[in-house]
């Protein structure tokens, strides 16, 4: 393209813009009225809006890497994680431990398709007196009354490398649970024979829904 070319095309767009620039001055209701409709219509498709996260929705269905994918799963399984976050004031809490261990079974026992479920209620206080090893509760459904023991407790959750930033923030003001599903779904056929398949992203949804 020569350079006259080129300056003929920018002098048509400048051209254009200055335009539209001056419509827009002489009847700025008319175009807020055009921008309105437009936000609207487009606001109108949100309920469809769907979020789509996983490996699968950054391929192309049937490629290569997906049917690659799909056989790894056969042979490995899925590893599905989620992650449940709470922010809290006093971790150690009479009413927060009773709170927890109560969401803590809910999980197990609603959530389709779990395999474990790891947070405070199940993490372990282990400790060493008088030539003996004493594995116990880290947070028990009932804490100790005894405000040493409870102290205890505190230090070694708060200082412990196995829970620190992992299923407690730093600052001790925010716990995780972690809900791990299963890798493995077994399916059964017309014939009643079962198979063992992975989960997909129905299992996956399902559970999701049952955790929010």
């Amino acid at each position: 393209m020569s350079n006259k070319n080129k300056s003929n095309w920018k002098a048509k767009v400048e051209r254009g813009f200055e335009s539209l620039g001056l419509s827009m001055g002489r009847h700025p209701w008319y175009w807020l009225l055009c921008c309105l409709v437009i936000v609207g219509a487009m606001s109108s498709q949100l309920p469809r809006l769907e979020q789509d996260t996983s490996i699968e929705g950054f391929l192309e269905k049937g490629s290569p890497e997906i049917l690659l994918y799909d056989h790894f799963k056969e042979t490995f399984g899925r590893d599905e994680v989620f992650i449940i976050t709470i922010e809290v004031d006093d971790i150690f809490n009479q009413n927060f431990a009773t709170q927890l261990h109560a969401l803590h079974r809910q999980l197990e026992d609603e959530v389709p398709y779990v395999d474990t479920v790891d947070s405070l209620v199940n993490a372990r206080y282990t400790h060493g007196a008088d030539d003996t090893l004493f594995i116990e509760e880290l947070l028990p459904e009932v804490l100790p009354d005894d405000p040493v023991e409870l102290q205890k407790l505190k230090d070694y959750a708060f200082n412990s490398d196995n829970y620190k930033n992992f299923l407690i923030s730093g600052d001790g003001r925010m716990i995780a649970m972690l809900v791990r599903l299963d890798s493995f779904l077994n399916v059964k056929d017309k014939q009643g024979n079962w198979h063992r398949g992975y989960l997909g992203e129905q299992e996956s949804g399902e559970a999701e829904i049952k955790i929010q």
